[in-house]
């Protein structure tokens, strides 16, 4: 069977092959790769920037470990591959000019 890590960068470059772009970004993605503790806080008016610090910050301080993170990232792909469908030949979303 495929490391934490390994279903995790799967699961990372899967979620690029969705027919359908939900956003793609997590909090679970950002705690699995990267540490809260060297991340500025974003400034007033950056709403959409300070959504996803708020909520990443809320994954850490629930004590959420990084291959927690890993895991229940893994598994948001799933549904969400499941949900919007999912090119594996790695196609993904067509834009129309």
């Amino acid at each position: 069977m495929a490391t934490l890590q390994a279903r995790f960068e799967k699961s990372a470059d899967d979620v690029k092959k969705l027919k359908s772009k939900p956003d793609p970004y997590t909090e679970m993605s950002k705690a699995s790769t990267e540490g809260f503790e060297n991340t500025p806080k974003p400034g007033l008016m950056q709403l959409w920037e300070k959504g996803k610090y708020n909520a990443w910050k809320e994954v850490v301080e629930a004590g959420t470990t990084k291959d927690q993170a890993m895991e229940q990232y893994i598994e948001l792909v799933d549904k969400l591959k499941e949900k919007y469908g999912w090119d594996e030949n790695g196609e993904g979303v067509q834009v129309k000019k």
